[in-house]
């Protein structure tokens, strides 16, 4: 199970995910949660992220590694606003600056975080909590 696949999908927007041997009772759990606006992630599931993540935690690879620090505040902010959602326009009219100087900020965020997609961008973002939800 490709844990990365797994976070990309979270971070991409995914209420719930499910290994593909779950038992049809945690699949009905799993529509019920994410029916009442919770996030579902079956036990196996949550084993290997917590597992993954502590290898590369004890092995030094985790994203924290890029901290939020070596960021400016507006950068932090303009990070924020895209994990939320908000198009470059919506974000340029918020503070005040064109969309294309969002998405300018955006770019050097990716180079200066060495971030290949824009998942991995909202995927630090909300280990981070650098978002609203």
């Amino acid at each position: 199970m490709e844990v990365d696949s797994i976070t990309a999908s979270l971070a991409a927007g995914a209420k719930g995910y499910l290994s593909k041997h779950s038992d049809p009772d945690e699949l009905i759990q799993a529509i019920q949660s994410v029916q009442a606006g919770k996030i579902f992630l079956s036990a196996q599931i949550t084993e290997n992220i917590v597992s993954d993540y502590l290898t590369k935690a004890r092995d030094g690879k985790t994203d924290d590694a890029r901290s939020a620090e070596m960021l400016s505040e507006r950068e932090r902010e303009i990070i924020s606003l895209i994990a939320d959602g908000l198009s470059y326009k919506e974000i340029g009219n918020k503070l005040f600056i064109s969309a294309r100087t969002v998405e300018s900020h955006k770019n050097n965020i990716m180079t200066k975080m060495n971030f290949q997609s824009l998942a991995e961008l909202i995927k630090f973002a909300i280990r981070n909590k650098l978002t609203s939800f």
